[in-house]
């Protein structure tokens, strides 16, 4: 990897405008390594942290609040497709008898 931290510092110095962009850039994509990472040794977290910034988007382009309407509209919705999924399931089993 020094060779790399090499030609990018040369690469650095030759073109200003591409060290503005690296060093602007840098931590976004440090962050999204980190996110990766924690995408495999803690996949809960993870999801956890995307609903977080789901929420967010849709609270800056929508309206406050509307990433919390719009997860508990799913989570409505999917309740209410298990409770209708169920209750087909056990219709089905008393009409049909299946060994």
């Amino acid at each position: 990897m020094p060779e790399l931290n090499a030609i990018t510092g040369r690469l650095a110095q030759k073109f200003p405008e591409l060290n503005k962009f690296l060093q602007a850039s840098k931590e976004e994509v440090l962050a999204q390594w980190d996110a990766f990472v924690m995408l495999f040794t803690d996949p809960l977290q993870f999801l956890d942290n995307l609903k977080g910034e789901i929420k967010g988007l849709q609270d800056s382009l929508l309206w406050d609040g509307a990433g919390d309407t719009v997860f508990s509209f799913f989570i409505s919705a999917g309740k209410e497709i298990t409770e209708l999924w169920n209750s087909q399931e056990k219709l089905i089993d008393k009409v049909c008898v299946l060994p």
